[in-house]
């Protein structure tokens, strides 16, 4: 135990004096990501900061490119504004915990179900979903780590009844382990004809 603390608190002091030169980075961390979504990535720029137990990684104008000879209907390209990855180093000693979350900020979803009783779900990643029911671009971060939503919102419109709510201030995480799926989620509702939340 005493040698897991020490190796601990090296690997923070030298993350700690790696972080301001993480710029450097950014090829390798896109072939990282790519290897990991199994999916080319691009990111517009990343800068590094030194939380309590790892490091994160602020992401601005990462986009995931298709697949390399990608099937008519599969997942095309994803644009996510503003991201993080937040890598945890202490979770290798717990089986089962992943070695990092994805952080998706400020996403906005839509829910429509049309006139004739069929539901529209658009915003990041599902906007591009093939009428197969390919896997969003969540359900694919998720498969990865875990995921994280972070100050999104989600907008639910019903033509037939005349319903239009909003869920804002979401905060959600998403985990998948093998079979197993658990989620949580915590958001407010905001009703426009009450304009009550």
């Amino acid at each position: 135990m005493s040698i897991v603390i020490i190796l601990a608190a090296v690997t923070v002091g030298v993350g700690k004096l790696l972080m301001p030169y993480s710029d450097r980075y950014q090829p390798r961390l896109e072939a990282w990501l790519s290897e990991e979504f199994g999916r080319p990535v691009k990111l517009e720029s990343f800068d590094g900061d030194w939380k309590a137990f790892g490091p994160r990684l602020s992401l601005q104008g990462m986009t995931l490119l298709p697949r390399v000879g990608a099937e008519p209907g599969e997942s095309g390209e994803v644009a996510i504004e503003s991201a993080a990855l937040d890598i945890k180093p202490l979770n290798a000693l717990i089986p089962g915990r992943p070695l990092y979350n994805f952080r998706v900020i400020g996403a906005d979803f839509q829910l429509l179900r049309t006139a004739d009783g069929r539901f529209e779900l658009s915003g990041f990643g599902v906007s591009d979903m093939g009428p197969d029911g390919n896997s969003s671009a969540l359900g694919e971060l998720a498969k990865v780590g875990e995921v994280i939503l972070q100050d999104s919102s989600l907008e639910y419109s019903d033509d037939i009844h005349g319903i239009h709510i909003e869920f804002v201030s979401i905060q959600g995480r998403l985990h998948i382990y093998g079979d197993e799926l658990s989620t949580e989620v915590q958001a407010s509702l905001y009703d426009t004809r009450s304009d009550l939340v």
